[in-house]
């Protein structure tokens, strides 16, 4: 009866294919971690500029009100009917 080793390597392959297939396999799934990582960091920066844009929409909103009732107060009071002289 045959003696599996532990390792996974073929003994009918030479030595350089197997290398080559576990430096493949390596580099495989440094490839996957590296794009879970890469995916990660694109959701956090696509969350922060969610955020971003919520806030300066939020400023934009509030300036063109600010701005807004100031004008219109501007407006309003040049506009006010002159009482007539007697």
């Amino acid at each position: 009866m045959p003696v599996h080793s532990a390792d996974s390597s073929d003994p009918q392959k030479p030595a350089s294919e197997t290398t080559h297939s576990s430096q493949t396999e390596i580099q495989c799934e440094v490839g996957e971690a590296q794009f879970h990582i890469a995916r990660q960091i694109a959701a956090q920066r696509w969350q922060e500029a969610r955020s971003l844009h919520r806030f300066l929409g939020a400023a934009v909103v509030g300036s063109l009100a600010l701005h807004g009732g100031v004008l219109s107060t501007s407006i309003g009071s040049s506009q006010q009917p002159q009482e007539p002289e007697a």
